[in-house]
């Protein structure tokens, strides 16, 4: 229980003054991952939270010291949604060495290359009955933290440590995202929606 507890104190102060705030109810359900219900979770912590809506695209954009997350529905059904994308552009290629190398070393979410070779960091919450409003927090707080990793240790190909292992994708692979190529094109064409390398340090 020391070391959950040490896992959400460290997830949140990566989001901000405001993430860090406690969470109230945090063993309160969410019934399901639709924005309807996960808003009012989110917005408790961060009212800077944005909506978009284009081309039938719906999407949550949370943005904390420069890191920018999008949220996406997915399993959708009259019932509501039983799960939730988290994930995050970067205007940077990279090589599949430094993604299998973050890939490794970061359980919260997978680096991924789409079909022009740019970065993305993505994350499935899986909620068929639910998620706790903690544990909804939590996710996020963690994805904020790999932004963090990749950004100050693995950005442009730099490494700050070698790490051995199996090689996941052979060196003529590439790594494509599970994102449709509809919400692909509405990242790249809005720069508000990713992460930029110039202007991405944290202070």
């Amino acid at each position: 229980m020391k070391s959950f507890a040490i896992l959400v104190s460290a997830a949140a102060g990566l989001l901000g003054a405001a993430f860090a705030q406690p969470v109230t109810e945090p063993t309160g359900v969410v019934p399901n991952l639709s924005f309807e219900n996960i808003e009012p979770v989110i917005r408790s912590f961060d009212e800077s939270i944005t909506t978009v809506n284009q081309n039938g695209v719906r999407l949550i954009r949370i943005e904390s010291r420069g890191r920018v997350v999008l949220l996406q529905e997915n399993g959708c059904t009259r019932g509501g949604c039983a799960g939730l994308m988290i994930f995050a552009g970067f205007d940077e290629t990279t090589d599949l060495e430094t993604i299998n190398q973050f890939n490794a070393t970061t359980p919260s979410q997978r680096a991924l290359l789409d079909q022009d070779g740019r970065v993305v960091l993505l994350h499935y919450v899986i909620g068929d009955f639910g998620v706790t409003r903690g544990s909804l927090i939590v996710n996020i707080g963690a994805f904020f933290a790999g932004i963090d990793k990749w950004q100050e240790d693995f950005s442009r190909g730099v490494l700050v440590k070698s790490v051995n292992f199996d090689p996941l994708l052979d060196e003529n692979a590439i790594a494509e995202s599970h994102i449709s190529r509809e919400v692909l094109d509405l990242l790249w064409e809005d720069p508000s929606l990713y992460n930029q390398a110039k202007t991405q340090e944290a202070r």
